[in-house]
C-alpha cells in the first residue's frame, strides 16, 4: 500500500479534493479571465477597423466628390470603386 495512505486515510481525502478543486475550478477561473481579456481585445481591434475604414471610405468618397453635391455620378463611382480595388489589390 502507499505509505501516506497506510498513514492516515485523511491524507488521501485531503489530496482528491486538492485535484478537484486545483484541476476542474482553478482552471475554469484561469481560462474564464484569459478568455474575456481575448475577448475584449478583439472587440477593440474590431471597433478600430471599422472606425478606420468608416473615415478611409468617407475620404475616398470626398476626394471623388466633384462640385461637393454629396452623391457621385456613375461615373464618379466607378472611379471610387476603381480606387479602392487597386489600394486592396496591392
Amino acid at each position: 500500500m502507499l505509505p501516506s495512505y497506510s498513514q492516515s486515510r485523511m491524507y488521501s481525502l485531503f489530496f482528491i479534493f486538492y485535484l478537484i478543486i486545483g484541476l476542474f475550478l482553478l482552471l475554469k477561473l484561469l481560462l474564464a479571465i484569459i478568455y474575456s481579456n481575448y475577448q475584449s481585445k478583439t472587440n477593440e481591434g474590431i471597433e478600430s477597423f471599422m472606425e478606420e475604414r468608416s473615415l478611409f471610405v468617407e475620404k475616398m468618397f470626398f476626394s471623388r466628390d466633384i462640385g461637393n453635391k454629396e452623391y457621385l455620378t456613375k461615373d464618379e463611382a466607378k472611379a471610387l470603386f476603381v480606387d479602392i480595388h487597386t489600394l486592396v489589390l496591392n
